[in-house]
């Protein structure tokens, strides 16, 4: 049996899919892909780690954002979120720039610790 890191998965990923992971009842980001860094414009690796991560949301849904972290929290399950066109996501780079997103959630329970792994997708080039 192969067994895969966080690492060697987000080494597999296209330049448009990017993860990130998530503790989910602080929101504070414990680890994050070198393509997610980059398509947030974090040039520094481990420039999110314990950042919240409302910061890669725009501007406009960050506040919503906490409510839903905090209703995905309640009733925690594999989702994707921003697929169709009733709720569109919006990611926001470190220069502010806005950019449409998709987000598969994966959460996770080990050793007393609640986290979600997600993957995100760069919908720009499908717009």
């Amino acid at each position: 049996m192969i067994v895969l890191t966080k690492s060697d998965l987000a080494d597999l990923l296209t330049d448009n899919l990017a993860m990130v992971e998530v503790d989910m009842i602080t929101g504070r980001i414990n680890w994050a892909s070198r393509n997610l860094e980059n398509m947030f414009g974090y040039n520094i690796s481990g420039a999110l780690e314990g950042e919240q991560i409302e910061i890669l949301v725009s501007d406009q849904l960050k506040e919503k954002h906490v409510e839903h972290r905090a209703e995905f929290n309640l009733n925690p399950g594999s989702r994707l979120m921003g697929a169709g066109k009733h709720l569109a996501l919006q990611g926001q780079r470190r220069d502010g720039t806005i950019f449409p997103v998709e987000v598969m959630l994966l959460p996770k329970a080990a050793n007393m610790v609640k986290i979600v792994l997600a993957i995100v997708f760069d919908m720009t080039l499908r717009e």
